[in-house]
């Protein structure tokens, strides 16, 4: 009896393959973004897939992640025997949308980007809304070349800065004692006009002394009015605007990508 059962059971086994298998189709996918993550039904199937068999006939949610943002999201009718197909196209709406689901990392890319900066003048470094040195730029990009000119012209500046210190002291120095030794004569000529009756010997001597007093201010004045209010240190780039737009822009695109903000 249980021979004559088995090729029946056999038969419906292999009816109901066909059933089944007639009852599936699939779903092909065409996407421009690259490293995205496949949902069906909510299910994770994997990353960068293109092709999707065996489901069952019928609606199905399909949805799309790409580092943790949603960007595509839709109800896909699957036909028997049939393949549906899908094209995930890069638009400007799918950027949009993947951006406002990275807020906060857009946040600190905007705090974090380096920007230059040109005026009518000159040109400028900034990372966000504050004003850096090139020095900390040099260390933001690892340009090593940038660090040895930069330490190069630094060394050059305190040398510099050392020289112009040790001549306004001495100039100083001597200004300062020829302006107290012309009010020391010029006080002499001051004592004979207002004291007539010393010896003539004394008021003889007024004329040169005055003249004395006068040459001395002067060469006081001179020395003092030479010394520079500050030193005025060298500000020249230690790079150009080129070299500085493109650390920059190589700068950025690393920041873009440890953010994952590429898309």
């Amino acid at each position: 009896m249980y021979s004559n059962s088995k090729p029946i059971i056999i038969f419906i086994v292999f009816i109901f393959c066909i059933f089944c298998f007639s009852q599936t189709g699939s779903i092909k996918i065409f996407s421009e973004i690259e490293n995205i993550e496949i949902y069906l039904d909510d299910v994770l199937l994997g990353s960068n897939i293109k092709n999707i068999d065996s489901v069952s006939a019928g609606s199905h949610y399909l949805k799309v992640f790409k580092n943790g943002v949603i960007i595509y999201g839709e109800l896909i009718e699957v036909e028997s025997n049939l393949t549906s197909t899908i094209l995930i196209k890069k638009s400007e709406e799918m950027r949009k949308k993947y951006f406002e689901g990275k807020s906060e990392e857009m946040k600190k890319y905007k705090k974090e980007k380096l920007n230059i900066l040109i005026t009518a003048i000159d040109w400028h470094i900034s990372q966000g809304e504050e004003f850096i040195s090139e020095e900390v730029f040099a260390e933001l990009t690892n340009n090593n070349e940038l660090k040895d000119k930069i330490k190069e012209k630094n060394e050059k500046n305190d040398n510099a800065y050392k020289s112009w210190k040790r001549i306004s002291n001495i100039k100083g120095s001597i200004g300062l004692t020829t302006c107290l030794s012309s009010l020391i004569v010029t006080g002499v000529v001051f004592t004979d006009l207002l004291f007539p009756f010393l010896p003539q010997d004394i008021r003889n001597i007024s004329p040169i002394t005055g003249t004395a007093g006068i040459v001395m201010g002067i060469a006081s004045y001179v020395l003092l009015s030479s010394i520079p209010a500050d030193y005025v240190h060298d500000t020249d780039h230690c790079l150009s605007l080129e070299e500085a737009k493109k650390g920059a822009n190589e700068y950025n695109e690393a920041l873009k990508k440890s953010l994952n903000l590429e898309f």
